[in-house]
């Protein structure tokens, strides 16, 4: 069996790390498990329209850390230090367009060329609602993706096609029916990579009975999740087991190493949290019954006698130190004092003795 995995934007979104990094760890990690268990004629499928996406998202990160990085100086300019404004001197497109290639030479991660349509062909389907675009007109991207696919299935004749997006509103029954009657192929949507380890293992087969172990896994860490909060808000993570990230574009750049202790987050009111959304983005056996996991969590935090979550903790006060006027005037920036909150685990579980360990976390604003 010949399977051809594409993968869209959402899934390897990241836009924290160093400048050279354009997609999260769970994408290496999927080639790393084909390679790993010796799986043949499956390959890894990356739509160029998606790495022009990463590429134009992280060249406005830098940016915009320029910019940030020019107002810094301006203050100091104002108190007599001599220090120059950046310049941005440096072609960023065509450096990350090389980072990019890179990665997926390294990772054997196949780049898909934009299909061949017509404007005609294109305007047809807006016109007509056809999905992926929506009633409104945007869709381009997802298009542009769905259609590489559909001729994909004309130079390799892939046996099974998988499509691991999270965007179920535009990618959904419709559409692989749509691929059905243009292909004669099946079509295969599946929200992250997990889940596309998951489904591998099951069609192959590979025989690692990853469906029974991930569910366990899931339901042992979502069982443990207020258990992680209160040692959120109540433990002093060291420097070295916690870094928390800046939420402004402008600071993604830059790591925060600055404790979070029980004083910085003011947990003597906390009664619980509301949860509204998890994503499991990497789960991995490091030895027999000891598990590594990546997720992302939202939650509200919920005080005593009703309280919204005010802020105050060393994280947003921070920002609110800050005088720029992006941070002024972003919605989940300071003065909007958003309540939801997204935290970034990496997870060690003992599922033998029932255990759970925070190996790092950073928290930001959930938008």
């Amino acid at each position: 069996m010949k399977c051809r995995i594409f993968i869209d934007t959402n899934p390897i979104w990241e836009d924290k790390g160093p400048f050279s990094t354009l997609f999260n760890s769970s994408f290496s990690d999927l080639s790393e498990f084909l390679s790993k268990h010796s799986v043949k004629n499956t390959s890894i499928c990356l739509p160029k329209i998606v790495i022009r996406e990463r590429i134009q998202h992280k060249k406005e990160l830098m940016d915009s850390a320029i910019g940030y990085i020019n107002e810094r100086i301006k203050s100091l300019q104002e108190a007599g230090h001599t220090e120059t404004e950046i310049e941005s001197k440096l072609d960023y497109i065509e450096k990350l367009q090389e980072f990019a290639e890179d990665f997926c030479k390294k990772n054997k991660i196949e780049i898909i060329p934009q299909p061949s349509v017509s404007v005609e062909e294109l305007t047809d389907l807006v016109v007509n609602k056809k999905k992926p675009f929506n009633d409104h007109g945007s869709g381009f991207k997802d298009t542009l993706i769905y259609l590489s696919m559909v001729q994909d299935v004309e130079k390799n004749k892939g046996d099974t096609y998988i499509l691991c997006t999270n965007n179920h509103k535009q990618f959904d029954q419709e559409i692989i029916d749509d691929f059905k009657i243009r292909t004669g192929k099946e079509l295969i949507i599946i929200p992250d990579l997990v889940s596309v380890q998951q489904k591998l293992d099951e069609i192959i087969p590979i025989g690692l009975h990853l469906e029974k172990r991930n569910i366990e896994v899931k339901n042992f860490v979502e069982s443990k999740l207020g258990d992680l909060m209160k040692e959120i808000n109540t433990t002093q993570f060291s420097v070295n087991n916690s870094r928390l990230w800046r939420t402004s574009p402008q600071d993604r750049f830059f790591w925060n190493p600055t404790d979070l202790s029980a004083t910085d987050m003011d947990s003597s009111e906390i009664v619980g949290y509301n949860f509204y959304d998890i994503n499991f983005s990497s789960i991995e056996e490091i030895a027999k019954d000891n598990i590594q996991v990546q997720l992302s969590l939202v939650t509200e935090i919920v005080y005593k006698d009703n309280k919204i979550d005010d802020d105050l903790s060393i994280f947003s006060r921070q920002v609110s130190l800050r005088t720029s006027p992006f941070l002024r005037s972003s919605p989940g920036m300071i003065g909007y004092q958003p309540s939801k909150k997204e935290f970034n685990f990496l997870l060690d579980c003992d599922l033998n003795a029932k255990i759970i360990l925070i190996r790092r976390m950073n928290q930001g604003f959930a938008y």
